[in-house]
């Protein structure tokens, strides 16, 4: 969460009501004020040392205010202790996010490459301010000092770099997709609860405060029963390399149609019953673009528009059977729109590092979750569970069979589903 210290409130909060309490409070007792949303969500009541306490819901106009609470929690929590696995632009904006959050929150330990001078030239892009540079993974899975990895190489590589993570005990966020087939999704699952370590999808858009307020939109059923949602997610990126080499991973659906995917099974939370994919296969063996649809139980159905071919409206609708709900920029969601009211939820921009990627300080959102998962002492995320991360690749490895879209560690790792 992104937070900032009493004394810079542009606006007089107390005396107000205290939410926990129900007595009559002064500013001091305020500690601190996330700008995220304008509209009132959960969000987790912290002492100055960021020690987790309650939970509460309570807004003052469109500042979400953190109250101390008097209970003796004994020890203060210290900052989770952050490995960053891959030194691409991804990587820089995870750690830019990072260094947004509170230092006793968080802190950046090391990075690791499977280059030393890429590794340290990383470092340097952060001013050298990471303690440790390793030019090997294994380095890095060793380091006692290291509590959780951020891996954000390309996805041909997180199979082997999370499951040697895993296997010496470090807790795992790993970007999207997890990994390249189901079979080796299942594996990493079956990893992580056998060493009884924390593994966690990167899907950030499940984080985003917008999110939250479709969750709840959907919990209270307000457009009624859902029979269609249609996604469209184009971006104009076809001449990137990797995007079209099959031996990288590449293709619009890996990339990006993943995002879409993952938000069906969000909305209908179940395997589809039948999936019918078309799209265009270039030279290289990989999907240019993909049109899916999935038919659910109770005659629902998802429409998935996905390109790298060229820009689309990037708007997630819901049709329900009371009205329509619109999510405008689906991935990085700052607004939603529903019939009764509109939600807004503007992402904080970072005041110290340019960000190479589109509404990058997003990141936040996720980063935070994983703290209070592992306050919580939880192995799975309930935002983004395991459950939805082999949902999402069998519904992939399904579209690609019916595309033609074959990968390397399909025949390598013995683990696909795609001849089921």
């Amino acid at each position: 969460m992104f937070q900032t210290d009493v004394s810079s409130f542009p606006f007089d909060v107390g005396p107000v009501l205290h939410p926990l309490t129900d007595r009559v409070e002064e500013k001091q007792h305020c500690l601190y004020v996330a700008n995220h949303c304008v509209d009132t969500q959960k969000i987790s009541v912290m002492n100055k040392n960021t020690t987790l306490l309650n939970s509460l819901q309570y807004v003052h106009g469109n500042q979400a205010i953190f109250w101390r609470h008097s209970t003796n929690i004994g020890s203060m929590a210290e900052a989770t202790r952050w490995g960053i696995l891959g030194t691409g632009q991804i990587c820089h904006d995870f750690v830019a996010a990072l260094k947004m959050m509170p230092e006793t929150e968080h802190k950046i330990i090391a990075v690791a490459s499977r280059s030393m001078q890429r590794a340290l030239a990383f470092n340097y892009t952060f001013d050298s301010s990471i303690p440790h540079s390793f030019g090997s993974y294994t380095e890095m899975a060793k380091a006692p000092e290291i509590d959780i990895i951020y891996i954000g190489t390309i996805h041909p590589g997180h199979y082997d770099a999370a499951m040697l993570m895993m296997e010496n005990g470090k807790h795992v966020l790993c970007e999207k997709p997890l990994s390249m087939n189901a079979g080796l999704v299942r594996a990493m699952t079956d990893k992580a609860r056998q060493k009884k370590v924390l593994l966690i999808e990167g899907f950030w858009s499940r984080f985003f405060p917008i999110y939250n307020h479709l969750r709840g939109e959907l919990s209270s059923a307000t457009i009624g029963d859902i029979g269609t949602v249609i996604v469209n997610f184009g971006l104009a990126i076809q001449d990137k390399e990797r995007l079209a080499d099959n031996a990288l991973g590449g293709g619009a659906l890996m990339d990006i149609g993943c995002y879409g995917v993952m938000f069906s099974t969000l909305v209908y939370d179940e395997r589809p019953e039948k999936i019918c994919a078309s799209g265009t296969v270039s030279d290289s063996g990989v999907d240019r673009c993909c049109f899916i649809t999935l038919y659910y139980s109770k005659n629902r159905r998802a429409q998935l528009n996905i390109t790298a071919d060229q820009d689309l409206d990037q708007t997630a609708t819901l049709y329900g059977t009371q009205g329509v709900i619109k999510v405008p920029n689906f991935w990085t969601p700052e607004k939603m729109e529903t019939p009764t009211k509109t939600y807004e939820c503007p992402v904080p921009k970072s005041s110290s590092h340019e960000m190479k990627h589109l509404r990058s300080e997003g990141f936040i959102y996720e980063i935070s979750a994983v703290r209070d998962c592992l306050l919580k002492g939880e192995r799975e995320c309930s935002l983004m569970t395991h459950e939805h991360s082999h949902i999402i690749m069998e519904v992939m490895d399904e579209v690609r069979r019916q595309m033609g879209v074959v990968y390397k560690e399909d025949v390598d790792k013995g683990l696909t589903m795609l001849s089921n």
